[in-house]
């Protein structure tokens, strides 16, 4: 799984075994967050990341299900 941020992806990483993840010097903005998993997005998008300053910290406080979902 690699999560990239939206739109016009600006960053891309891979998440640590434990699922935590981070994007350094991201610039103020508003992001949403979409996970892929072999090559096609999973999950749901996590959208209205606010980053008031450049390298400031935005901790994700809930549960991001990026599990594919079931039809």
């Amino acid at each position: 799984i690699f999560v990239v941020v939206e739109p016009t992806v600006v960053k891309m990483v891979n998440p640590a075994r434990s699922g935590e993840f981070t994007f350094e010097g991201l610039a103020p903005g508003d992001y949403t967050l979409r996970a892929y998993f072999g090559g096609k997005p999973t999950g749901k998008d996590l959208s209205g990341l606010h980053v008031t300053e450049k390298g400031n910290t935005v901790e994700i406080k809930d549960i991001w299900n990026v599990a594919a979902e079931s039809k």
